[in-house]
């Protein structure tokens, strides 16, 4: 992977397990140290930026191992996060003091009413170098043509929010990212014009990668690559054919 995202110029961001490590016990600080150790030390590959675990914002919603509906940590807080975040890279950048930690993911709670990204920039902000969140506008029965074109200005609304509280909470000086992004979160059917897979979804994802270099983010990462119907929100299809979708022209 690593000598392939060299060979076409990409750079490569690695998730270390937050919630289940080694043979689904609880994943460990030292665990995500030794990956850091194990591609940087042992190997050279020298990757620069690591992040740790995915979307804390819903882990006491759901993501659960035996009913991903169910909680993965019952009432699970800011302040459980930053404590857990702040072990993670402290033996993560003992094993390489060169990484740049990525985060914290947020799925979509970082909005007025609903807000996890100000409790964690203020509590354990300095523990990233990037800030990071997702962005889903839509479910795939709300993506039509009308919605994704307006949905520009509410992109833009989002940023200049989100950027708010890093300048708030003395992170402002830090890169933005979108680290996952689609035109709707759910795919198990394509009901609309700019549902995921139409021609509407990628224009609306042309409109977004243009107004994201616009605004300057650091980088802005369709989820994603690959996958099949019918949860298809992967600009191309399974292998091998990997016949590309209309996404995959628009990116």
């Amino acid at each position: 992977a690593v000598a392939y995202a060299r060979a076409i110029g990409a750079e490569p961001l690695i998730q270390v397990p937050h919630l289940n490590g080694i043979d689904m016990l609880p994943a460990t600080p030292d665990e995500a140290a030794a990956m850091v150790t194990y591609a940087n030390v042992t190997q050279g590959y020298g990757i620069k930026y690591f992040a740790i675990g995915n979307e804390p914002d819903i882990y006491d919603s759901q993501g659960s191992l035996t009913d991903s509906t169910l909680p993965a940590i019952p009432g699970y807080t800011t302040d459980d996060f930053c404590a857990s975040a702040a072990d993670y890279v402290a033996a993560m950048k003992a094993a390489d003091p060169t990484i740049q930690i990525v985060g914290p993911d947020l799925a979509y709670k970082y909005q007025a009413g609903n807000d996890w990204l100000t409790p964690i920039l203020q509590t354990c902000g300095d523990l990233f170098d990037i800030i990071a969140i997702h962005r889903y506008p839509f479910e795939a029965a709300q993506a039509n043509l009308a919605a994704a074109k307006a949905d520009l200005t509410s992109f833009r609304s989002v940023i200049a929010q989100v950027r708010g509280i890093m300048a708030s909470t003395n992170q402002g000086q830090k890169p933005l990212a979108l680290t996952e992004m689609n035109v709707a979160y759910d795919a198990t059917t394509c009901v609309l014009d700019a549902s995921p897979g139409t021609v509407g979804s990628a224009l609306w994802l042309a409109d977004s990668v243009g107004t994201a270099i616009e605004l300057g983010l650091w980088t802005t990462a369709v989820w994603d690559i690959s996958d099949g119907d019918p949860w298809a929100l992967g600009i191309i299809d399974v292998p091998p054919a990997h016949t590309p979708r209309p996404e995959y022209y628009a990116y």
